[in-house]
């Protein structure tokens, strides 16, 4: 068994186990989780966009952000009616609103610095959870689900845009991000295969073959973030160093 293999296996069992407890979960009187929820200091995750972050103005951004809204509604809808375990695409943003990305992938190689002008930047999290840390609702940075949401606003943005770049925040306990560049992407995947397999209603028990697809593309691809910081230009970017290093 490799490590891919291993992988899929613990996730798999983890996401089984969520199910089961959701639908235990579910018996308890609405109420009651919300009490809970109001001891807790959380709030459920929303599923309209935040507004608080500046849009691009020209056209062809303003329609690119629109259709990302789209996509983040459509896709929303498709994960979140899952129980307890359901996740919600709460945010759909330009990622325009720092300079860059400054992406630490190994100590033997210079940083790569990606340019974040025509990006969309989605956010992932627990239905009924407070991100970007959803605390006991965390999930691990390799369970499918979550992963197969990210890849499906990833296809679905550069198929039905022109952004070139697709930031996801995933619902873990640590700031992990999945960095997409279209260039990259589209050179080494059939995407439109890809839409094809991601089109089916998601579930956990999904087709292994469709479980390890969705890992192997997204692992190289998850970053976690370290903070902001000023360039020497006096722009802004967020560092992030590979998940998987």
């Amino acid at each position: 068994m490799d490590e891919t293999d291993r992988i899929l296996e613990r996730e798999h069992k983890a996401d089984l186990e969520r199910e089961a407890q959701g639908r235990r979960l579910s018996r308890i009187a609405l109420v009651v989780i919300a009490i809970a929820m109001a001891a807790a200091g959380a709030s459920p995750a929303r599923s309209e966009p935040s507004r608080s972050l500046k849009t691009l103005a020209t056209p062809v951004a303003d329609a690119m952000l629109t259709r990302a809204h789209l996509i983040r509604a459509e896709v929303d809808a498709r994960y979140r009616p899952r129980q307890r375990a359901g996740l919600a695409v709460t945010e759909a943003s330009p990622t325009g609103v720092i300079d860059s990305f400054t992406l630490f992938i190994g100590a033997a190689q210079d940083p790569r610095v990606v340019p974040s002008t025509d990006g969309i930047y989605y956010a992932i999290c627990p239905v009924r959870a407070t991100c970007p840390y959803p605390g006991r609702s965390s999930r691990s940075a390799v369970a499918f689900l979550p992963l197969r949401a990210a890849l499906e606003l990833t296809v679905r943005t550069f198929l039905e845009s022109p952004a070139d770049l697709v930031v996801v925040s995933l619902p873990t306990r640590r700031f992990v991000l999945l960095v997409v560049e279209r260039d990259e992407f589209l050179e080494s995947v059939d995407v439109q295969a890809l839409r094809d397999a991601l089109a089916a209603r998601p579930r956990s028990a999904a087709d292994r073959r469709l479980r390890r697809l969705v890992v192997e593309l997204a692992r190289p691809r998850l970053f976690v973030g370290s903070g902001i910081v000023m360039t020497p230009e006096g722009g802004e970017t967020l560092v992030a160093s590979s998940l998987i290093e």
